[in-house]
């Protein structure tokens, strides 16, 4: 489109003699998933699908510059670690002349920590290993971490003991640590997965299993909002875009 500025204008008052609402959803990268069709709530009050005679990628790039000008400061304005955003909806509501973009974002968060015991006094084989760990310096209760996340999961092939002193996991205990966590937390390792430490009491001939899971939440929030005659006054204030 030649002229960007008059044909976003014009897009934009067209939008407000059919519909009381548009919602144009924008992808992670600013671009319309569907470039040709948005959301609307018709004079009528129903929802449709409105189909535009042209390519409008580059009007909505024009309105999304302050979106990634906004995007910097975007963590900031979210108390979350690590958001994930997975739309912008771009708003334009005729009836109280507002234009409003709402992000929607997930993020992981944690559960309430969990602790299973089991007692491995009945297993000569555990029993042994434990031995040899004492005799080859393993003191106190000893520290196995593992995570799982992605549909993957692994526990971490070394134990910290009370000394911090590393050792090796032997794979039998290893076997014994995955048979725990699965008979206890199956599914462990899917979607956002879990995570959490095996403490190996070598005294007391147990291991004590702390298991947090993670979970996915979405949240959405306003990261701008004017009137739409406001933003078409800025639109008319802004250099054109070939």
């Amino acid at each position: 489109m030649a002229d960007t500025k008059k044909g976003l204008t014009k897009l934009i008052q067209w939008w407000g003699t059919k519909c009381n609402k548009v919602t144009i959803e924008v992808n992670e990268d600013y671009v319309l998933n569907d470039t040709d069709r948005c959301e609307c709530i018709n004079k009528n009050g129903e929802n449709t699908i409105l189909r535009h005679p042209f390519q409008i990628q580059q009007v909505i790039d024009f309105l999304c510059d302050d979106i990634r000008d906004l995007r910097s400061t975007l963590d900031d304005s979210i108390d979350v670690n690590d958001p994930y955003i997975n739309r912008y909806d771009l708003n334009f509501d005729f009836d109280s002349n507002k234009f409003i973009v709402n992000v929607q974002y997930s993020f992981n968060s944690e559960g309430v920590e969990m602790i299973d015991v089991r007692s491995v006094e009945e297993n000569e084989n555990i029993i042994e290993i434990f031995n040899d760990l004492e005799r080859n310096g393993a003191r106190g209760i000893c520290q196995v971490d593992f995570n799982g996340s992605g549909d993957s999961g692994y526990i971490e092939d070394s134990l910290l003991d009370s000394n911090g002193r590393r050792f090796l996991v032997p794979t039998e205990l290893e076997n014994e640590l995955y048979d725990f966590l699965e008979n206890e937390h199956g599914g462990w390792e899917i979607n956002e997965g879990s995570f959490g430490q095996f403490m190996i009491n070598l005294t007391k001939k147990e291991i004590e299993l702390f298991y947090t899971e993670n979970f996915e939440e979405n949240e959405e929030t306003v990261i701008y909002e004017s009137s739409i005659d406001e933003l078409i006054d800025e639109i008319n204030s802004k250099d054109d875009v070939d």
